[in-house]
């Protein structure tokens, strides 16, 4: 799949050109067993949609005293935050607070 693309003009972006999209969750505590899967199979969602648009890919998650926060790494935070809102308003993970950019983990 990544020799077609190479061969179709794709070329991979360097870190230096992703930004940071995080998308906040609420939660109480560290999560139980049941809220870790559903954060790991949020993670797996993300990366599919982001990698199937060549937009980027999900850089991991974490329990936060505030919330779940997860790390998407992406080329275009616009188009990236348009897909997820929409992809995500049907599905299980809905319910977020908030998607935002971070400027303070890329250098």
């Amino acid at each position: 799949m990544l020799q077609s693309a190479l061969k179709e003009g794709f070329q991979a972006q360097p870190i230096r050109d992703f930004m940071t999209l995080k998308i906040e969750y609420p939660n109480d505590g560290n999560g139980n067993l049941k809220d870790i899967n559903k954060r790991h199979r949020l993670e797996a969602h993300l990366n599919e949609w982001l990698s199937r648009t060549g937009l980027g890919h999900c850089d991991g998650s974490s329990f936060e005293p505030d919330g779940i926060k997860i790390f998407c790494l992406v080329v275009d935070y616009d188009l990236a935050q348009q897909i997820i809102t929409s992809n995500l308003a049907p599905t299980e993970f809905s319910g977020y607070t908030r998607i935002y950019q971070s400027y303070d983990d890329l250098q």
